[in-house]
Order: C-alpha cells, then sequence, then structure tokens
C-alpha cells in the first residue's frame, strides 16, 4: 500500500464491514468504493478520504479514482479514536470489568 496513491474497492456483492477500507486508510491512503463496498464506515469519511459511487455506476467510481489521485487528504483524528487497536481495547475492557 505505501507505493499506491489511491486504494480502489470495487466490491458489489458479499457481506459484514470492509476491512480492506479501514487498513487503506490507516496507511495513509484515500478510497474509492462502491455504496456496497462503504457499508459500516463513518460519515466523517465520506467526501474527504472517502469517495462513493453507486453500485455499478463505474463511470462515477472512475471520475472518483482520478479526483482522489490528485490530491493528499489528511485522515481525520477521529478515524484513529474509532479504530486504533489500543483504543478499541480500552472500550471492550471497560465495558467487561
Amino acid at each position: 500500500m505505501q507505493s499506491a496513491d489511491v486504494f480502489i474497492n470495487p466490491v458489489t456483492t458479499g457481506s459484514g464491514i470492509q476491512t480492506k477500507n479501514i487498513e487503506a486508510i490507516a496507511n495513509g491512503l484515500s478510497v474509492s468504493a462502491t455504496q456496497f463496498a462503504s457499508t459500516g464506515l463513518p460519515d466523517y469519511l465520506h467526501g474527504n478520504k472517502l469517495l462513493i459511487s453507486d453500485n455499478d455506476n463505474w463511470e462515477q467510481f472512475a471520475q472518483n479514482i482520478i479526483e482522489l489521485s490528485g490530491k493528499k487528504t489528511p485522515t481525520p483524528s477521529q478515524f484513529y479514536t474509532d479504530f486504533y487497536w489500543g483504543n478499541i481495547i480500552d472500550r471492550i475492557l471497560s465495558i467487561v470489568l
């Protein structure tokens, strides 16, 4: 991922959160994804680190890739609060203990 400019996720079927998107954003990449592939991701990522196209709208999907290729967008600090493993463990421990 270190040599990539944009992470593309054209998935239109399957289940669960697309962990690959979280990994890409954690590695500093912006993501072009289908509506399906962005399921479960927080709204604060939409429009800056994550551009979403309707499923099967490949023209918009390609346009999103081009748009993201030309800019470096910082990852919102809230992303690290939500997805950093240390914080996740702390939240789990506060519930369990």
